[in-house]
């Protein structure tokens, strides 16, 4: 009877549902709720989510935190808690609370796995919200414990700890700090952009940001509240059009504005490829310097991300790399993201500044609130060493991180590694100098390999450092294929390729 009694309540949900304006009536709501059926709320919850995507959609996302905790409310967790539907929608919650409060979202996800915690899913998904911050010894404990409290299925939670097991990096955050300027604050690698981007319309009253869905904070959360403190007319909407964003920053940025373009993504740089390498690489060149728009910068989410595929984890850096007249600038972490940033917008060239956004909420450091700069065309010493030097930039530096600790301990292998940071032009010097000390040299990217960067580097220290060479360059990149989705833990360059590649240099 019981079941019979939930059977009618989803059919008539489901009729509700049929007009979709039906999701959004009060009353409706209310009886939804009303029903104290968690299948019931969840088929609601769930057809409301697809009404947008709350990742941009501020209005959807507030609606949704609303309607999660009225059913939370109504249906208390203690009379529920072995009901996969109401642990389905505690783990939304949490994600949904992540979007915008990751503390937040992390309380609410132990909350979940204190509760629900005979469910696997529960488990993993703190898991792999903890992964994605960085905190991958987090992520591993809360997976081992599931195992200790025996949540099913185990093989899922079995697999996860593999597919963690063989994670391609954790982000490891500076440690000194004593030459940052000012007062610093904790800040993630978006919230460093912002920081990056408040400062400079705060003291340039010329500045605008421009771009598709910046207005309301863009969909990696990069210019929230910049709309708001600066108005509509310094922070705006532009259409879905590449090539119109580029080419209306190169005319803001003759006409003497500091222009700060977003492209969305840039797997989607391509179309305003004619824009940025014929006109602002050339501009101030074909006018013999009598116009320039060197105050342009374009801002690009850049890299893999763990599910983008093939339009949202492309690394182009090196098709910019070929063309004179631009910089191309991509960070490692929160620091030397608003560090780059703000020199990219005080730069008197056009810039591009590639962001690798698997780590806008993954690295998290203390970052100065006040302004300041890391100069460009330098490329950074992370850390000194005497056998091999790794070069690399963006996320692979983390997992070069790792590699140099793993060599040292597996193998007694001193590595020097060097942070590129600027792509274009970069810092010969640093990186002849060390593989002259170090006779070795492993440059890794995410980009594929022919034609990639790291052939570029690869030559130049050929040419400049071959009596010091003890073995042929080696190369740690992507495949020359399009960015897989489900076969992305075996395109990308992980730690196991790299250190592999470690062993074959010290061995020739």
């Amino acid at each position: 009877m019981v079941n019979l009694w939930k059977k009618c309540i989803l059919t008539h949900i489901e009729f509700m549902f049929s007009t979709v304006s039906m999701v959004d009536t009060t009353d409706n709501i209310n009886q939804i709720i009303g029903s104290n059926s968690p299948e019931a709320c969840r088929m609601y919850l769930t057809k409301l989510e697809k009404r947008g995507n709350p990742q941009t959609d501020t209005n959807l996302l507030l609606k949704l935190k609303d309607s999660y905790s009225r059913v939370f409310s109504r249906l208390p967790l203690g009379m529920y808690s072995n009901s996969e539907s109401y642990a389905k929608m505690l783990v939304r919650y949490a994600e949904l609370k992540g979007i915008d409060d990751p503390d937040d979202a992390r309380d609410n996800f132990i909350v979940a796995r204190s509760n629900c915690k005979s469910f696997a899913f529960v488990h993993i998904a703190h898991a792999q919200f903890e992964v994605a911050r960085g905190q991958v010894k987090k992520g591993t404990s809360i997976l081992q414990k599931a195992l200790q409290v025996n949540a099913k299925p185990t093989e899922l939670i079995e697999t996860a700890m593999q597919k963690l097991k063989a994670g391609n990096y954790q982000f490891l955050p500076a440690e000194d700090r004593e030459s940052l300027p000012g007062p610093t604050t904790k800040m993630n690698l978006f919230q460093s952009v912002t920081s990056a981007l408040d400062n400079t319309l705060a003291s340039d009253p010329t500045a605008v940001i421009f771009g598709e869905d910046v207005a309301f904070g863009g969909v990696f959360r990069c210019t929230v509240g910049l709309r708001d403190k600066y108005g509509k007319d310094r922070v705006f909407n532009t259409p879905l059009c590449e090539q119109g964003i580029v080419g209306f920053g190169i005319g803001a940025a003759v006409a003497g504005a500091t222009a700060i373009a977003e492209i969305q993504f840039a797997d989607y740089i391509y179309p305003a490829f004619d824009q940025i390498v014929n006109e602002a690489a050339k501009y101030r060149y074909r006018s013999g310097n009598l116009f320039d728009c060197g105050n342009l910068t374009i801002r690009a989410p850049w890299g893999c991300v763990g599910h983008g595929s093939l339009y949202h984890s492309q690394s182009p850096e090196a098709f910019f790399a070929h063309c004179p007249g631009i910089k191309v600038v991509i960070p490692r972490g929160p620091v030397q993201c608003k560090g780059l940033l703000l020199s990219c917008i005080a730069d008197q060239n056009p810039c591009i500044f590639f962001e690798p956004k698997i780590l806008y909420r993954a690295a998290v450091e203390q970052v100065p609130t006040e302004a300041y700069t890391i100069p460009l065309s330098q490329a950074e010493v992370i850390q000194e060493g005497s056998d091999v030097t790794l070069v690399a930039w963006g996320t692979q530096i983390h997992v070069l991180m790792e590699v140099a600790n793993m060599a040292q301990e597996k193998l007694g292998v001193s590595c020097e590694l060097i942070d590129l940071q600027t792509i274009l032009p970069w810092d010969t010097e640093t990186v002849c100098k060390s593989v002259a000390k170090t006779g070795r040299l492993l440059i890794s990217h995410e980009a594929p390999i022919t034609g990639g960067f790291a052939a570029e580097i690869s030559s130049t220290v050929q040419e400049e450092c071959f009596l010091n060479l003890e073995a042929p360059i080696a190369r740690v990149c992507g495949y020359d294929t399009p960015f897989p989705h489900i076969f992305e833990p075996f395109y990308i360059p992980d730690k196991w390729k790299c250190f592999d590649a470690i062993k074959k240099l010290i061995s020739y």
